[in-house]
């Protein structure tokens, strides 16, 4: 699919003509079974989006508020950095960093940059204008609540890219654990 995409791109900058389509990333958070699961998928069109810098590897996890607010599944390895042009500050309400369970994929995050300007997103370090993303990240035995995520939608965008990154409301709400109280049935 992405090397269709890139010859599409390819025959209309050889041709002269004005690319004007969109490209798009859905983040969809989904809990069942006692697990919260971040799948991405999408395509990013990176043709007018601004450069920042190259990273060689980044910690896969979530922090959900704070300056350095963090969504990364996905692989961890290399990426090209891209500034956002519009983000929320946040999508929760915990400064902690929590790691996955497992996570796999595409590398691709979204990382607030410690609250300098700007906020970044992070693809695969392999110099396609056309980014195919697939990426998810499983929390075992975690909520939605546990994450201290907020439900909603929120929007990130690039040039000629969006990111949304939907979040339900808890299922269950935080996992409580009951110590053993050493009481047996009468």
């Amino acid at each position: 699919m992405a090397s269709s995409s890139r010859f599409h791109f390819l025959c209309v900058s050889v041709f002269g003509l004005v690319v004007t389509s969109r490209s798009a990333v859905t983040i969809n958070v989904t809990e069942s079974n006692g697990d919260v699961v971040f799948s991405a998928n999408g395509t990013l069109l990176l043709a007018e989006a601004q450069s920042y810098a190259q990273s060689q590897s980044y910690p896969v996890g979530v922090v959900s508020t704070s300056r350095n607010w963090t969504l990364a599944p996905g692989g961890g390895g290399a990426t090209y950095l891209y500034e956002l042009k519009s983000f929320p500050n946040s999508f929760g309400t915990s400064t902690k960093f929590f790691s996955p369970s497992s996570s796999t994929g595409t590398s691709f995050y979204l990382w607030g940059n410690q609250g300098f300007d700007p906020a970044l997103v992070g693809v695969p370090a392999n110099n396609d204008v056309v980014q195919s993303i697939s990426a998810t990240m499983e929390f075992s035995g975690m909520t939605i609540a546990d994450l201290h995520l907020t439900p909603g939608t929120y929007n990130y965008s690039l040039p000629r890219d969006s990111i949304t990154l939907i979040i339900p409301s808890s299922v269950g709400g935080p996992n409580l654990r009951v110590p053993d109280s050493g009481l047996t049935g009468v």
